[in-house]
């Protein structure tokens, strides 16, 4: 064999390598990922704002699907850290959910939360959990989940790395 003819013999085995790969990427491996992160937390409500409510704090999430697979944001919950007993939970409603987000999409989701709600959770030294359920094209639930800590009137709130944090779920099938 001559020296041509070997490194022609080299290219064709990178080349039936890349393709080799690109198959197994573009079929086969499936990375269901989001990103969620907290955008704004207004309690301070703008008189000009069309049906502003004084009693709740305007949320502002980003959630990002960084995996290849489509994913279905079916609702939005608020919660206690712990459940406690005898306590009623309200019902967030927001009007982007319930979506599907493409990959590589970003989605804004606003919803409010009751002010009260979070009086309460502060008395019983909890944190308030935020929870998006996703739905993955198999058809699996799954729960993309952020823990904060309720706003005390202070103005440490805002300040706290925690709050801010972008917060993740990964599944490589």
């Amino acid at each position: 064999m001559t020296s041509n003819e070997i490194i022609t013999i080299i290219i064709s085995i990178g080349a039936l390598s890349v393709s080799l790969a690109t198959l197994y990427f573009s079929l086969f491996y499936k990375k269901i990922a989001i990103i969620g992160s907290l955008l704004a937390w207004n309690q301070q409500h703008a008189t000009n704002v069309e049906n502003h409510d004084p009693l709740t704090a305007d949320v502002e999430f980003s959630l990002t699907n960084t995996g290849n697979r489509e994913l279905l944001i079916r609702e939005v919950e608020i919660d206690f850290e712990d459940e406690p007993t005898n306590e009623i939970v309200p019902i967030v409603r927001s009007k982007e959910i319930p979506c599907v987000i493409k990959p590589s999409q970003i989605m804004l989701v606003r919803f409010d939360v009751p002010l009260l709600f979070m009086k309460i959770i502060a008395s019983k030294n909890q944190k308030m959990l935020i929870r998006f359920q996703v739905i993955t094209p198999d058809g699996k639930f799954h729960f993309l989940d952020k823990y904060l800590e309720p706003f005390a009137g202070d103005n440490n709130w805002e300040y706290d790395k925690q709050n801010w944090q972008p917060f993740t779920f990964k599944i490589k099938i």
